[in-house]
């Protein structure tokens, strides 16, 4: 781990807990994603194909319902209560014709489970609605109209059918969505979980290790150096290997054995120094002695010439004054 370069260590850990953030966000997208499919699918099958089969259900009921008052009405003679009656098919006719159209306007896939429960209630829907029926009401023929009573209600029970195992599916089809969203859930927050307990692993390997590989050395080198400050050159400074740490250590010990050469050159020239300063005093020392003799014997030649001058001087005195 010493030959491992600070830069990269802190580099490769900032990736791992990078790529870990990219994953959770990409989990989140996903997950975010696979829900709103599975939403719009619920959408689809319950709020608008199941709602619209269930109203087409209601609305043929109600033709049913009306076409029997209209066949009473007119069977009794109150032609107008009959016409009545017939408008009010006509609508619940037409208002079944667009939950129809409702269930078969969405695009489905070739595969979709939906599909042939969607064809099988088109086709029973066509059985009763066919195209002699709607001519028959859209030219108010009564007496026609009232033979379709009987082969209405066979058929009305295979739409029945189909409406309910649609429904059926719709049910089944949204549990299976919950139990899905369920089990991604728990997936999910596991993942997450684990991905988060790694990171708290790393995040304390990392610390650490940097403790341990960079913290504990800088406080290490900055008490070598304080000690090299005051001068004190015996600090032991140990191999880091080769990253910067170990570089650093490098470059102190070679500092501290260039200082102790130094000190020792300077320690040489002190004592080359001392030694000449030595020779110096004293041959200062015996220059001085010498000078006071020699200063000593001029004295005494002064003296001496002192004492020549003055008996000459009275040597010359002397006749001058026996010529007298």
């Amino acid at each position: 781990m010493q030959n491992i370069s600070v830069k990269r260590m802190i580099a490769g850990a900032l990736i791992v807990l990078l790529a870990m953030l990219i994953i959770l966000g990409s989990m989140g997208v996903m997950a975010e994603r696979e829900g709103a499919q599975l939403l719009a699918e619920i959408n689809e099958i319950s709020a608008q194909q199941a709602s619209a089969a269930n109203r087409a259900e209601t609305n043929l009921m109600e033709v049913r319902v009306r076409l029997e008052r209209m066949s009473q009405h007119y069977r009794n003679g109150n032609e107008s209560y009959a016409e009545r009656a017939l408008g009010e098919a006509l609508v619940s006719l037409e208002k079944s014709d667009q939950r129809i159209a409702e269930l078969t306007r969405l695009e489905l896939p070739i595969d979709s489970e939906r599909r042939p429960l969607i064809d099988a209630i088109v086709d029973s829907y066509h059985l009763i609605v066919t195209d002699t029926l709607r001519s028959d009401l859209a030219n108010e023929r009564y007496e026609t109209l009232d033979e379709y009573r009987d082969p209405i209600n066979q058929k009305f029970s295979g739409f029945s059918t189909a409406i309910s195992n649609f429904n059926d599916y719709a049910l089944s089809r949204g549990n299976q969505v919950h139990s899905e969203a369920q089990r991604d859930s728990v997936i999910f927050g596991i993942t997450v979980g684990v991905l988060i307990l790694t990171a708290i692993v790393l995040y304390i390997v990392v610390q650490i290790m940097i403790n341990r590989l960079v913290i504990s050395p800088l406080q290490r080198a900055v008490s070598i150096c304080e000690n090299i400050a005051k001068g004190d050159l015996t600090s032991h400074i140990d191999a880091l290997g080769r990253n910067e740490i170990g570089r650093l250590y490098s470059a102190m010990e070679d500092m501290q054995e260039r200082l102790e050469e130094i000190i020792g050159t300077l320690n040489q020239s002190s004592e080359a120094v001392a030694s000449s300063s030595t020779q110096i005093a004293s041959g200062s020392q015996d220059l001085a002695s010498r000078t006071e003799q020699q200063a000593a014997a001029l004295q005494q030649t002064a003296a001496s010439m002192d004492e020549i001058s003055s008996i000459v001087q009275k040597t010359q005195i002397l006749p001058v004054k026996h010529s007298n």
